[in-house]
């Protein structure tokens, strides 16, 4: 889902992308807290790329990146 989703702007290793790295996400934000982030867009970041569960798998995924 992240590769679909996310690696068009984030980067495919989570930081050579044009959008913000990614690659230490985890230990800034908690996993409801990104998932809220990926929910609702923050910034230049669109709302609704995932919902529900998927947009709950990638922000699970994430946190673990410290």
């Amino acid at each position: 889902m992240f590769a679909q989703s996310c690696s068009g702007c984030h980067g495919a290793d989570l930081k050579k992308g044009y959008a913000p790295d990614l690659d230490k996400i985890g230990s800034k934000y908690s996993s409801e807290e990104i998932q809220d982030i990926i929910e609702k867009g923050i910034g230049d970041m669109p709302d609704g790329l995932l919902k529900g569960e998927d947009a709950k798998k990638v922000a699970d995924w994430l946190a673990t990146q410290e």
